[in-house]
């Protein structure tokens, strides 16, 4: 049996110092850096994490930057950080976690279809009774139709994530929609101007709910019963007392652990699954205890998987306890989603409706 060894952070900064002076060359004449950087590059990387991905070129004229970007992919955002922290000070080499906001003024994307820029591109802020803290806004560009808009789509969220920076799309903006000038309502706002609005946004959020705690003692769990179109039997024990807690907000983050069993009945685990299934979700929830601000939302079981919920204020911790779970010894096949859900609309099929 051949063992492969576990590449980490340190190894690739070592390799990558043995390198970096041929790495700069390559960077700095702009010939052949696909083959003789970025796929070399991309080789090491997806040795420590498969999800990583690279942008590259001339910084200033005396220094070369390596970009390592998630395409906005949640879960791989925490260890992108964590390897450019650890990243030596190598001369003539700048790196940077997640795309970051140009400052070029006159940036621009171009496709087959249209150039985008801050001179033709237009938000619209969608305003919602219902969830008022809610960051939902529309992007308009005049020659999108129903035929170029899958085309727009990518285009333009290139352009955002490169005009206000990765991050920031991921985390002061709760939903994206592209639309067409003529299929458009409400006020269009230039494009230039969306930055700043987001960061007024998130201000507000800040000073409503940063120091929003919620206190789990009082918390209280509800059974719920239902069935499937085929008439399988599906349970869960869901936190009422949580989902109906006014500030739900201040936990944007929702993770979904899934569990999949096989010789169950009906979509539901054996008695002897069943234990099993208990005994890793407690052993998982002493995990997550050391995320901060991490709330057990609940969980479902049926259709041959046990979903366990959680709720968290940040998705870097609850990345990296999932990406420990996903390590440890189980008879049963682990997955995992992070999303963020503001208001937990995903959940709404265990609110009571009045």
């Amino acid at each position: 049996m051949i063992e492969v060894k576990k590449v980490y952070n340190e190894d690739f900064w070592s390799w990558f110092v043995d390198h970096a002076d041929r790495f700069f060359e390559t960077i700095q004449s702009q010939e052949n850096i696909s083959r003789d950087f970025i796929d070399v590059v991309s080789i090491k990387l997806n040795r420590l994490r498969n999800g990583f991905f690279i942008l590259t070129g001339m910084y200033d004229n005396d220094t070369a930057e390596l970009i390592i970007t998630a395409d906005g992919n949640v879960v791989v955002i925490p260890f992108i950080e964590e390897l450019v922290a650890a990243a030596p000070n190598i001369p003539n080499w700048k790196f940077t976690a997640l795309k970051p906001a140009t400052d070029r003024e006159d940036f621009e994307v171009a496709f087959s279809q249209a150039s985008l820029s801050a001179d033709n591109l237009f938000f619209i802020y969608n305003a919602h009774s219902e969830y008022p803290d809610l960051i939902d806004i529309d992007v308009v560009h005049a020659d999108i139709t129903d035929y170029t808009k899958r085309l727009f789509t990518q285009g333009i969220f290139i352009f955002l994530e490169n005009y206000i920076g990765e991050m920031e799309c991921i985390d002061l903006i709760d939903s994206i929609d592209i639309k067409a000038m003529n299929k458009t309502k409400g006020d269009l706002i230039p494009m230039s101007k969306l930055s700043s609005f987001l960061k007024w946004r998130h201000k507000e959020l800040i000073e409503k709910y940063d120091q929003v705690i919620h206190i789990t003692d009082a918390d209280t769990y509800t059974g719920y019963e239902s069935k499937t179109k085929e008439g399988e039997t599906v349970i869960a024990s869901i936190n009422t007392k949580l989902l109906n807690w006014d500030h739900i907000a201040a936990y944007p983050w929702v993770t979904v652990l899934t569990l999949s069993y096989d010789n169950g009945s009906n979509g539901m685990p054996s008695d002897d699954d069943y234990q099993l299934l208990d005994t890793f979700e407690e052993r998982v929830n002493r995990l997550m205890a050391k995320s901060q601000y991490c709330l057990n939302i609940g969980r479902e079981t049926g259709e041959d998987k046990r979903k366990i919920l959680y709720a968290t204020k940040d998705f870097r911790q609850t990345v990296k306890v999932m990406d420990e779970v996903m390590n440890l010894d189980s008879l049963y096949r682990i997955t995992y989603d992070v999303f963020k859900d503001k208001y937990w609309r995903s959940l709404d099929r265990f609110r009571v409706k009045e």
